[in-house]
């Protein structure tokens, strides 16, 4: 059985300018909540005196929320510029997931494709078994992953 996409939801955020007059959107930027629930992430991307929002808020669960009109100019890189170019907000789209952060119980982010839906041509449409968490944080970059610790406390289960 086919799953289905979660529906988008609305929920406007009032923190949002205009976008300059002729910006093209070509860099999609995306976030950690770092915040302990996506409850209070909503909470403080919608609330004006937080002066801070995103565009999307994408849930553990993987629900979808939007708060800003891609239209519009979100407030999530601050004072930033890319290559060069300032104020990123101007010409990007900002994306939060849900995810506690360090600071209130880090929870790694899944690797690789969602297990369900049809499978690309190029692969066995059989189901396979997800990824092994040291396999996904070896092609993951160094930084974006958390330190792997200097003594495992159980041993690594056998590759099958």
């Amino acid at each position: 059985m086919r799953r289905r996409a979660p529906a988008l939801v609305e929920r406007p955020s009032p923190n949002w300018g205009p976008r300059p007059d002729g910006a093209t959107i070509d860099l999609l930027i995306l976030h950690y909540t770092g915040m302990p629930s996506a409850a209070a992430a909503l909470e403080r991307l919608t609330d004006r005196a937080a002066e801070v929002s995103a565009h999307y808020l994408i849930d553990e669960d993987g629900a979808v929320f939007r708060l800003v009109d891609e239209a519009h100019r979100a407030w999530h890189a601050g004072v930033s510029s890319w290559h060069g170019r300032p104020d990123v907000n101007a010409f990007s789209i900002g994306i939060e997931l849900v995810n506690p952060g360090h600071e209130w119980g880090y929870r790694a982010f899944p690797c690789g494709p969602p297990r369900h839906g049809p499978s690309p041509p190029s692969r066995s449409p059989r189901r396979r078994r997800a990824r092994p968490w040291w396999r996904c944080r070896r092609r993951s970059p160094r930084s974006a992953t958390p330190a792997r610790p200097a003594v495992r406390s159980t041993p690594r289960p056998s590759a099958s």
